[in-house]
């Protein structure tokens, strides 16, 4: 079943950009309706699977980071969403509506910010290709340790996803992951 909607999925998208868009949305809205760690046990190896089958494997890393940023962003839309929503929605005594209605705008923006960074990547891909991933995972440290201070980041936002965001070499890439 996966294989065939794969096939319908590429056959839609018609680049790169379009096709890292529809995967990196798949978890963000199916996270809305089942908890974020199901949608990326779901969409991640079929993500995988499009990446290979779309000869994309240098944004596979990319993707997959993205993918989880976004199951993560959109889950907190709904009280299913994640456990922290269901207790929030619990001890708030707000309504389905009114607790969606007030998540809403933050979904949105969230929704923007991700369509905005693959389209950034796009842009600026022939100038990351030009780094040396030593300097990507340098920067990424440095940024996490500067952050580390500022109250409520914790350096989170440059951390793993800004690690794993650098080119993987082509001999840990083949390896059937």
């Amino acid at each position: 079943m996966f294989h065939r909607l794969a096939r319908e999925l590429l056959g839609r998208c018609s680049g790169p950009r379009p096709l890292t868009l529809a995967l990196v949305l798949l978890p963000f809205f199916a996270s809305m309706l089942v908890t974020n760690d199901v949608a990326l046990i779901t969409f991640v190896p079929f993500g995988l699977m499009m990446m290979r089958m779309a000869d994309m494997r240098e944004r596979l890393t990319y993707t997959v980071t993205l993918m989880t940023v976004a199951a993560n962003l959109g889950s907190m839309l709904t009280p299913m969403g994640n456990p922290q929503n269901l207790y929030l929605y619990n001890q708030s005594g707000l309504g389905f509506g009114p607790f969606c209605g007030l998540l809403l705008p933050y979904v949105l923006a969230s929704a923007l910010l991700l369509a905005v960074s693959i389209l950034l990547f796009a842009l600026c891909r022939p100038l990351l290709d030009k780094i040396p991933p030593a300097w990507g995972v340098a920067a990424c440290a440095v940024l996490t340790l500067i952050t580390w201070w500022v109250p409520g980041y914790r350096g989170s936002q440059f951390g793993i996803p800004g690690l794993l965001s650098f080119p993987i070499p082509e001999s840990v890439q083949d390896c059937g992951w």
